[in-house]
């Protein structure tokens, strides 16, 4: 979900103006090493780790109290409260290291209870303890859905809403490539008040930030933003308004960034002929230009920023269709043809493969997507069962839940459905996608990582 329009204009840190008058804390007038004592005068230097941010540590919820962590021979479940709802996670120890990780698996909104997955709801927490005490939850019902974290989002208010109201005031959009971006601050910027200021993305998500920590600056960068310039960028605008504020410290990385910072105002000032102006004035000598203009780097100065002439890339889908599953049943997955250059999951939009049994017959063992995929991921997996002129049973006790709400041309008969009409040329996708992917990839090394990571990003369920 976008939360606003794109920018009109491309970010640029000083506009052009007249020669002004300049304070003491101006870097522009230090050298290299000036800087860095003023930016740290303590020296103070700190691990890599010490500050190492994601997404997720950026977008915390604080409104959300853990109640209670507890393990039981039914799981090791925490449950979370936020107003009158609450939140129920289970844990479990991941394969790589000892750290946990965590899946959202039941609800409490409204005094009914939510979940996804039928094998879990016995073994749900109904209720928690506080202070010696039991306390039930607020149950009058179950209802299962198909996605709890969006639900609860849509109840609760996502991260998007939350960052935008609690960083009200805009003070820049910027385009970084063909990503757009958002600089927001707390509260209106005043000179020297060390007013938190954020970079939100499209989806509303905080992708760095830089705050006021006891009087020092902390900036913050999430890791998976590395690489694109918002740090430079953020520490421009946080000292240009508060240039008095010292770092509290440097990592290896805070370092080089501030020195980018430093770098960037005195190309500044060469840019806008500043320093010509002060040597011609007899306010700066030529020798001290010299010992600032020494600290520069060799590098190129060219920004990131530079305006593009063609369009943003575009979603670009492929289908592909398999009869008969390696690993599963027959199996679909809708992705990106940018997965060829890129492996990463964030390009794999649906994914679902199909089981039978003896006793019900066809069923959906998995068919999850990216929401804007619903409606074409449920269509393709109602079409492969047409072709194979198989019904779809959709009753309790096997597979996944199928979202049927505004699918056209379907009949329901008890626990099944089927279309009633073809909606969709599988055959068709199936012989575009073949095609485009023997062009990247002729021996199928990236087709078998490509079902390997549709798996491993939804998985499969939890029983």
């Amino acid at each position: 979900m976008k939360y606003w329009e794109p920018p009109i204009s491309n970010y640029h840190p000083n506009p052009v103006e007249p020669l002004p008058v300049f304070s003491t804390s101006e870097i522009g007038l230090m050298t290299l090493k000036e800087f860095l004592k003023f930016r740290n005068p303590e020296g103070t230097s700190h691990s890599e780790d010490s500050y190492e941010s994601t997404l997720k540590d950026l977008n915390v919820d604080y409104e959300i109290r853990l109640l209670q962590s507890t393990k039981t021979q039914d799981g090791h479940f925490a449950i979370f409260q936020r107003g009158n709802n609450y939140l129920i996670k289970l844990l479990s120890p991941r394969r790589s290291d000892s750290d946990e990780s965590e899946a959202v698996v039941g609800l409490i909104v409204d005094n009914v209870l939510y979940y996804a997955n039928p094998n879990l709801l016995h073994r749900l927490p109904r209720g928690y303890r506080e202070y010696q005490e039991w306390v039930d939850f607020p149950i009058q019902g179950n209802k299962r859905i198909k996605y709890l974290q969006e639900f609860w989002d849509s109840k609760t208010g996502t991260v998007g809403q939350r960052n935008l109201e609690g960083y009200p005031h805009l003070v820049q959009r910027i385009r970084i490539e063909n990503a757009y971006f958002q600089i927001r601050s707390e509260d209106p910027l005043t000179l020297n008040q060390g007013t938190n200021i954020v970079i939100i993305n499209e989806a509303g998500e905080i992708v760095a930030c830089a705050s006021n920590e006891w009087g020092a600056t902390l900036l913050r960068v999430a890791a998976e933003y590395r690489g694109l310039g918002l740090g430079k960028i953020l520490g421009e605008i946080w000292y240009r308004w508060n240039p008095e504020f010292p770092s509290g410290g440097f990592t290896s990385k805070g370092k080089a960034n501030a020195i980018k910072i430093w770098e960037g105002r005195v190309r500044d000032f060469l840019a806008k002929g500043w320093y010509s102006e002060l040597v011609k004035d007899n306010r700066l000598t030529k020798e001290r230009l010299q010992a600032i203009m020494s600290g520069l780097s060799k590098g190129s100065s060219q920004s990131r920023l530079t305006p593009k002439t063609h369009a943003a890339t575009e979603k670009k889908p492929l289908f592909m269709i398999e009869k008969d599953g390696e690993q599963w049943g027959p199996t679909f997955v809708i992705y990106d043809e940018a997965f060829f250059q890129e492996e990463d999951e964030k390009y794999i939009y649906a994914f679902g493969f199909f089981r039978s049994d003896d006793h019900v017959g066809t069923f959906l063992y998995t068919i999850d997507y990216e929401r804007a995929f619903d409606k074409i991921a449920t269509y393709i997996a109602l079409q492969m069962a047409k072709n194979n002129k198989e019904k779809i049973y959709i009753g309790e006790g096997y597979g996944d839940l199928l979202e049927l709400d505004g699918i056209q041309h379907l009949k329901k008969s008890g626990d099944y459905v089927r279309l009633t009409k073809d909606v969709v040329d599988l055959p068709l996708l199936r012989q575009q996608e073949i095609l485009v992917r023997r062009k990247h990839d002729s021996y199928d090394e990236k087709y078998n990582r490509l079902l390997e990571m549709a798996h491993a990003k939804w998985g499969v369920g939890t029983s």
